[in-house]
């Protein structure tokens, strides 16, 4: 099972971070991406970006092999409890500062998605970031290996 589409629940600043950095870099290209941003501003880099544009968490869900929460953490959870029927046999990657993986992971259930949670910063925009990954996940080694690459060509990881 290859990791062909990425989605991003949320485009604000670091989901626009990430993306610009992961196609600046080349990693990715526009058409690799699937994105449900609700401000005006996100759809405009999306559509920019080649990205398609989703209309609801669970069309996301459906389109991606990967899904990055990318939220305020205010919003997470309810974003979490749309997304989550959807996301059954789903890698997750959160970026949400602050919310904990037993969080996350009890607002996914019933779902059966994996889950790895990373704390990067802005700087991933232009290929200068740090990104931590947290040792507790149940991504399989793929999984694992992909984001660690993938985040390897715009972060020290």
């Amino acid at each position: 099972m290859g990791i062909e589409t990425i989605g991003f629940a949320g485009f604000g600043s670091m989901g626009q971070a990430l993306c610009k950095g992961l196609l600046l870099s080349g990693a990715l290209d526009g058409s690799r991406l699937a994105v449900l941003s609700r401000g005006a501003g996100g759809r405009a880099f999306a559509r920019n970006a080649g990205a398609f544009l989703c209309q609801s968490p669970a069309a996301l869900a459906e389109r991606a092999d990967m899904v990055i929460l990318a939220v305020k953490p205010k919003d997470a959870l309810g974003l979490l409890a749309e997304l989550s029927p959807a996301l059954d046999g789903k890698a997750l990657l959160s970026v949400v500062a602050g919310l904990d993986y037993a969080a996350i992971r009890a607002a996914l259930l019933p779902a059966r998605s994996r889950l790895l949670i990373t704390l990067p910063n802005t700087p991933v925009a232009v290929g200068a970031g740090v990104v931590a990954l947290t040792t507790e996940s149940d991504f399989s080694a793929e999984e694992k290996d992909f984001t660690q690459k993938l985040f390897e060509k715009i972060a020290l990881v």
